[in-house]
């Protein structure tokens, strides 16, 4: 395996892993970002050959470009992964709570 490809690997694997520690809420939601990343940094990665684009460039990879590919489908993929709400039965207990107390108040 050549020494850019298995760099860029691993650029992606912990863009991948650093992304999940910090907005990733589930655990379904690792292979997710782990694809993103990969997708992202070899499609930096093709932008930057075909622009001529050599910014901090280590071997043949230019890691400002596969950074940015990398954070646009890391984005994207937190973006349709979130969950919407907060848990549903937390809110209803919480909301059963504050019905309870009003009962008691107006009673």
């Amino acid at each position: 395996m050549p020494p850019s490809v298995l760099f860029a690997i691993v650029l992606a694997l912990t863009l991948g892993f650093l992304v999940h520690s910090i907005v990733g809420r589930r655990l379904w939601q690792l292979p997710c970002f782990l694809a993103s990343a990969l997708a992202g940094v070899f499609a930096g990665q093709i932008v930057a050959t075909f622009t001529g684009a050599t910014y901090a460039q280590v071997g043949n990879v230019s890691v400002v470009m596969a950074t940015g590919g990398a954070a646009l489908l890391l984005g994207l993929c937190w973006f349709f992964t979130a969950p919407l709400q907060p848990d549903s039965t937390q809110a209803r207990r919480r909301a059963r709570k504050i019905a309870d107390r009003d009962e008691r108040a107006s009673a």
